[in-house]
C-alpha cells in the first residue's frame, strides 16, 4: 500500500495528538482535583476567618456589657445588641460553609451559638436588673433617695438635729454601698433606720424642754417698763403629722432600699456567670477557629501534593510526546529532503540553459507528482524557446517600418504645431488689449456710480442741512419769546418786592411807636416792649432780604437782555445759513444732473469693450484648443516612436534570451 504525503502527515500529527489527548486529559483530571481541594482550602480559609469574626465580635459584645453596666448608657445596650446581631449572621454564614464531612467544627459551631443564646439571655436578665436598680435619677436608687430627700427636709423643718444626723449618716452608708457593695454598710443602713423611726415616733409624743425666760423692757415715751409675758405651755419636740410622715418615709425608703441591694446583688450574680459564659464562649470560639485552620492546611497540602504529581505525569507526558515527534518528524523529513534535492539540481541545470534536463522523483506521492510536473514543464519550455524565436525575427522587421512611418508624421505635425503656437500668440495679445480696454472702461464706469452717490448724498446733506437750520431758527425764536416773557416777569417781581418793602418800612415805624408806648408804659409795657423789637428786627430782615432778591433780579434782567440781543443776532444768522445751504442745494442738483450723464455713457463704453474682449478671448481659446491638440499629436507621435524603440529593444532581448537556451 502507499501512502500519499498528505496521508503520511495525517497520520504522524494524528500520533502526536493523540498523546497530546492523553496528556491532557490526565492534565484536566489532576488540575479538577486541584481546583477541588483549593475550592475546599479556601472554604476552610473562610470558615476560620468567620470564627476569627466571632470571636472579634464576642470581645466587642464584652466591651459594650462593661461599659453600659458602668456607664447606664443606652447607647451601650444598643451597641450591644448591633454587635449580637452581627456575630449571629456571622454564624448562621459558618453554617451555611460547613458541609456534612465537616462535623467536628459543626458540632462545635452548634456548642458556640448554644452558649451564645444562653449567654444573650443572661445579658437581657442582668440588663433588667440594672434598669430596676436604676441611678441617681432613675429606678429603685431615684426612689429611696427621694424618700430619703423627704424625710430629711421634715426634719431639717421640724428643726431635729438628731434626726436630721441619723438620716445623712443612712444617706453616707448607702453611697458605701453603692460604691464597695459590702453587706456591713446595708446591716448599718437598717440599724440607723431603725433608730430614726424609732426616735421619729417618741419625739412625737415627748414634750420638748421649756425655755429659759427672758427679761425684756420696752421704753415708752416717759420710761415705764413693760410687764413681763406669761409663761407658753411646752409643745412635742416634732409635730405627730411630721412624725408620721417622716416614719413612712423611711419605710418607703427601706422597701426601696432593700430592693436595690436585691437587685444589686442579682446583677453581682448575673456578672460573673456573664463572665463563666463569655470566657467558655471565647475557648469553644478558639477551638473552633483552630480547628478550621488545620483543617484548611490539610487541605492546603493535599492541593500541593497533587499539583506535584500533576507536575511529574506532564513532565512524563510532554517527553514521551518530544521523542514521538522527533521520531516522526527525522522519518518525513529524509523523504522529503531527497525528493527535493532532486528537483533543486533539475532546477538549477535548468536555470543554467539547458532545457533538456529531466528529474527521477519516484516516491508515489505528491513529491512524485511534482517531479513529473518537473518534467513535463521542462518539456514545455523547450518547445516555446523555439517559437519565441521565430516570433523575434518577424517583430524585427515589423519594427523597422514603424519608425520610418513615424519619423516622417512627426516632422509633418511639429510644423503644424509651429504655425498653430504663432496664431495662438497674436490672439493672446489681442486679448490682452481688449481686456485693458475693458478694464479702462470698467474703472470710468465705476467712477461714475460713486460720483452719481456722492453729488445723491451731497444733495441729501443739503436738504438736510437746510431742514436743520429751518429747526434751529424755529427754536431760537422760542427761546427769545421765553426770555421776554421771563423779563416781563421779573418785572412783575420787582413790582411786588417794592410793596414788600414798603410793608416792612411801616412795620419798622409801628414797631418804634410800639416801643415808645411801651417805655410810656413801665413795668406793665414790658411784655409788650419785647413783642415791638421781635416785629422791628422782622421788618429789619424783611428789608435786608427784598434788598437781596432786588439786587439778583437786576442780574436777571441784565442777563435777558443780553440774551434777547444774543438770540435775535442767532436768528439773523441761521436765515444766512438757509438761503447758503439752498443755493448750495441748487447747484449740487445741477452736478448730480450731469454726473448721470456721464455715468451711462460710460456703461455704454464698458458695455461695447466687454462684447469686443469676449469675441477675442472666444477666438483665443479655441486657438488654444487647436493648439493643445496638435501638441498631443505630436506627443503622441513620440510615445509611438519610443514604442517602436522599446519593442525593437524587447525583440533583441527575447532573440538573446532564447539563444541562451539548448534546444
Amino acid at each position: 500500500m502507499t501512502w500519499s504525503l498528505k496521508n503520511k502527515l495525517y497520520a504522524s500529527f494524528g500520533a502526536v495528538i493523540v498523546v497530546v489527548a492523553i496528556l491532557g486529559a490526565v492534565v484536566f483530571g489532576r488540575m479538577q482535583e486541584d481546583a477541588r481541594l483549593s475550592s475546599e482550602q479556601d472554604r476552610l480559609q473562610h470558615a476560620a476567618l468567620d470564627a476569627q469574626t466571632m470571636l472579634t465580635h464576642l470581645i466587642q459584645l464584652r466591651r459594650h456589657e462593661k461599659d453600659f453596666f458602668a456607664r447606664s448608657d443606652e447607647k451601650y445596650e444598643t451597641l450591644h445588641e448591633d454587635q449580637t446581631r452581627e456575630l449571629r449572621q456571622v454564624a448562621t454564614r459558618l453554617q451555611s460553609k460547613l458541609k456534612a464531612d465537616d462535623a467536628d467544627l459543626r458540632q462545635r459551631l452548634d456548642t458556640v451559638s448554644a452558649a451564645f443564646d444562653k449567654y444573650h439571655a443572661g445579658f437581657q436578665a442582668a440588663v433588667t436588673a440594672h434598669k430596676k436598680r436604676g441611678d441617681a435619677e432613675t429606678g429603685l436608687q431615684s426612689e429611696f433617695r427621694k424618700a430619703a430627700q423627704d424625710a430629711e427636709q421634715i426634719a431639717i423643718a421640724e428643726h431635729d438635729d438628731k434626726l436630721t444626723v441619723l438620716i445623712l449618716q443612712i444617706r453616707r452608708n448607702e453611697k458605701n454601698y453603692l460604691l464597695r457593695s459590702n453587706q456591713q454598710y446595708v446591716d448599718a443602713v437598717h440599724t440607723l433606720l431603725s433608730q430614726a423611726r424609732e426616735h421619729a415616733i417618741a419625739a412625737s409624743t415627748a414634750p420638748a424642754e421649756e425655755p429659759k425666760p427672758q427679761e425684756s423692757k420696752a421704753k415708752g415715751k416717759e420710761g415705764d417698763t413693760a410687764p413681763e409675758a406669761p409663761a407658753a405651755k411646752p409643745a412635742p419636740r416634732i409635730r405627730p403629722e411630721s412624725a408620721t410622715r417622716v416614719v413612712a418615709a423611711l419605710d418607703q425608703y427601706l422597701a426601696k432600699f432593700d430592693a436595690a441591694v436585691d437587685a444589686m446583688k442579682e446583677l453581682v450574680r448575673l456578672d460573673g456567670e456573664l463572665h463563666t459564659q463569655t470566657s467558655a464562649i471565647e475557648e469553644s470560639l478558639e477551638g473552633l477557629v483552630e480547628r478550621a485552620a488545620r483543617t484548611a492546611d490539610e487541605a492546603s497540602a493535599a492541593s500541593e501534593a497533587v499539583a506535584r504529581s500533576s507536575e511529574v505525569l506532564v513532565a512524563v507526558f510532554f517527553g514521551g510526546a518530544l521523542i514521538l515527534a522527533f521520531i516522526v518528524a527525522r522519518t518525513m523529513s529524509g523523504q522529503i529532503m531527497r525528493a527535493v534535492g532532486e528537483l533543486s539540481t533539475g532546477t538549477r541545470t535548468i536555470a543554467a540553459g539547458d532545457l533538456r534536463t529531466r528529474v527521477a522523483v519516484k516516491t508515489g506521492d505528491e513529491l512524485g507528482e511534482l517531479g513529473t510536473s518537473f518534467n513535463q514543464m521542462a518539456g514545455s519550455l523547450q518547445e516555446m524557446t523555439g517559437n519565441i524565436a521565430t516570433a523575434t525575427t518577424s517583430i524585427e522587421q515589423m519594427v523597422a517600418e514603424l519608425q520610418a512611418t513615424v519619423s516622417e508624421q512627426a516632422a509633418a505635425l511639429q510644423q503644424q504645431a509651429a504655425s498653430v503656437s504663432e496664431t495662438v500668440t497674436t490672439a493672446t495679445h489681442l486679448s490682452r488689449s481688449s481686456e485693458q480696454v475693458s478694464d479702462v472702461a470698467r474703472r470710468v464706469l465705476d467712477e461714475a456710480s460713486r460720483s452719481v452717490d456722492a453729488s445723491a448724498r451731497g444733495l441729501e446733506a443739503i436738504r438736510q442741512s437746510v431742514q436743520g437750520m429751518n429747526d434751529v431758527r424755529e427754536q431760537v425764536q422760542n427761546i427769545a419769546a421765553t426770555i421776554l416773557e421771563l423779563s416781563e416777569k421779573t418785572q412783575q417781581i420787582g413790582t411786588i418786592i417794592s410793596t414788600v418793602d414798603d410793608f416792612a418800612e411801616r412795620s419798622s415805624l409801628l414797631a418804634l411807636n410800639a416801643s415808645i408806648e411801651a417805655a410810656r408804659a413801665g413795668e406793665a409795657g414790658k411784655a409788650f416792649s419785647v413783642v415791638a423789637g421781635e416785629v422791628k428786627s422782622l421788618a429789619e430782615q424783611s428789608q435786608q432780604a427784598t434788598e437781596r432778591v432786588r439786587s439778583i433780579l437786576s442780574d436777571i434782567q441784565r442777563t435777558t437782555h443780553t440774551a434777547v440781543m444774543v438770540t435775535e443776532e442767532g436768528n439773523k444768522r441761521v436765515d444766512r445759513g438757509v438761503e447758503l445751504a439752498t443755493g448750495a442745494g441748487e447747484i449740487m442738483a445741477t452736478l448730480s444732473g450731469a454726473i448721470t450723464s456721464s455715468a451711462e455713457s460710460a456703461k455704454q463704453i464698458a458695455a461695447a469693450a466687454r462684447q469686443q474682449s469676449n469675441g477675442i478671448e472666444q477666438i483665443s481659446t479655441a486657438m488654444a484648443g487647436i493648439e493643445q491638440f496638435s501638441r498631443q499629436n505630436v506627443q503622441a507621435t513620440k510615445q509611438t516612436e519610443t514604442a517602436a524603440h522599446t519593442l525593437a529593444s524587447v525583440s533583441k532581448q527575447l532573440k538573446s534570451a532564447t539563444a541562451h537556451y539548448q534546444r
